[in-house]
């Protein structure tokens, strides 16, 4: 259930499925700091270490783009992540004047080895529902995703004007 001070934003009851989402969004939160403290890690550092395992090996310079983060921060969470195994650093191969960071191989097994089990039950519930079930899963999945990605532009529009 929504908490006062969000409800007072509502233009009434929100229908059951907008109630889930949102716990949803608020429940990934939750397992983002856990996880990053079972990783002995901080938000920032996780955040980083989910650019490894989702874009494998980068430079620091692709890091920073993708955390949104100054060369010299992004030099500070690399050397944190390398200090507690989490990651590497090795010459790329088509220029060995650059350096590129890849997640360590243990570092990955152990934050994969929470986020796919959670994948496969999901997985599996979804595909024990009917054809139209799903499609109706789909697409409002689909919708949620446009309209927060729709929030996403008009937040860095509003930055970057």
């Amino acid at each position: 259930m929504l908490a006062e001070p969000v409800r007072q934003w509502t233009a009434g009851p929100m229908h059951p499925a907008t109630l889930l989402l949102r716990q949803l969004m608020l429940g990934r939160e939750d397992l983002e700091r856990a996880h990053a403290r079972s990783l002995d890690v901080n938000l920032v550092d996780y955040r980083a270490m989910g650019v490894l395992l989702g874009q494998g090996p980068v430079t620091p310079g692709r890091l920073a783009v993708e955390l949104g983060t100054t060369p010299s921060a992004t030099s500070n969470i690399i050397e944190r992540l390398e200090r507690v195994g989490h990651l590497t650093r090795e010459e790329d191969p088509g220029d060995r004047r650059r350096v590129l960071v890849r997640a360590n191989p243990e570092s990955a097994g152990r934050a994969m080895g929470t986020i796919l089990p959670i994948l496969s039950s999901v997985e599996q519930s979804i595909k024990a529902m009917d054809a139209d079930a799903q499609a109706a899963v789909v697409e409002y999945l689909r919708v949620s995703v446009r309209a927060m990605q729709d929030a996403i532009d008009a937040l860095r529009n509003q930055a970057s004007a």
